[in-house]
């Protein structure tokens, strides 16, 4: 196209009211693209400059031809674009395709072509710790959105997406931006449920040289994983130093413990997580080992 001596193109195509479409439009020097029903060609149904990605579905008295015009930019030089219309797969529009647990999605974007949006969706049963990944090659610039179901805009990133999501329904979807290289990508969900640790001593202050017992719990019930119980020592110089970490099955341990020295304790309990639980962290609890005074 020319601003000069070629300062449009006229494209139809037959549209199916209730269907939806994808419509990408690309164009080097800055083209333009508006979208008019041919029932009624004063109302203009949106369009593009320069670059632009979209769906579009017809009403129920819209359908039928559709024009598609491609106007030039105000210069003198040539602008050349691509045009691509094409219904909307499952991955295209709305909640999109389920995404496991656990699971990789394996996909691939054409953000120069037609394809330039895969959506997908996940439950969270309860409040829990949400981790997406996206992998990608060094060429590709793919990004990631978070949505709920309604439509309100989370958080995004290129690469991973971090977040405490409450029990509902999410959505992800994996953008390109228009023009850009193609390539196949690996998006990876991991969804736990968030934890509580905490620790309970058999006492706090404690005759030299009798023992402790330790009670650890991490809540819910998490069916294995890992306790570490720390212990620190205090010196009143210096001030806290660590002593041991002890393990310990989860969710629910305990430990016989004897001091070693008079002074003063802490003791700490851990729940470093699993595939389907987060890490959790107890507060300290104090002991102090001491002669009874007088």
């Amino acid at each position: 196209m020319n601003g000069l001596t070629d300062v449009n193109d006229m494209w139809w195509a037959e549209l199916t009211p209730g269907t939806t479409y994808r419509i990408a439009f690309t164009s080097k020097g800055c083209a333009s693209l508006r979208i008019r029903s041919l029932r009624n060609p004063n109302l203009e149904f949106g369009g593009a400059r320069c670059n632009g990605y979209g769906t579009f579905t017809p009403g129920p008295d819209g359908g039928g031809r559709y024009a598609f015009e491609v106007v030039a930019p105000r210069s003198t030089s040539t602008a050349s674009y691509r045009l691509q219309i094409a219904r909307a797969l499952d991955d295209d529009i709305g909640v999109g395709v389920e995404l496991a647990n656990l699971g990789r999605a394996r996909g691939a974007l054409s953000p120069s072509g037609i394809d330039a949006v895969d959506v997908y969706h996940f439950d969270v049963a309860r409040t829990s710790d949400v981790r997406l990944r996206l992998a990608q090659p060094a060429r590709t610039s793919f990004r990631l959105a978070l949505l709920t179901d309604s439509g309100q805009r989370l958080s995004s990133g290129d690469a991973k997406i971090n977040r405490e999501l409450a029990s509902g329904r999410y959505v992800v979807a994996v953008t390109g931006g228009i023009g850009t290289p193609a390539g196949k990508y690996v998006l990876s969900l991991v969804v736990r449920t968030l934890t509580s640790t905490s620790v309970a001593l058999g006492g706090t202050e404690l005759v030299p040289g009798a023992p402790l017992t330790i009670r650890a719990v991490t809540t819910p019930s998490t069916g294995g994983g890992t306790i570490d119980v720390q212990i620190d020592r205090f010196d009143p110089l210096s001030g806290w130093h660590f002593y041991r970490i002890v393990h310990l099955r989860a969710p629910t341990a305990s430990l016989t413990w004897t001091p070693p020295a008079l002074g003063r304790w802490r003791v700490r309990a851990s729940f470093v997580g699993t595939l389907g639980f987060s890490p959790s962290r107890s507060e300290y609890v104090s002991l102090l080992v001491a002669k009874p005074i007088g």
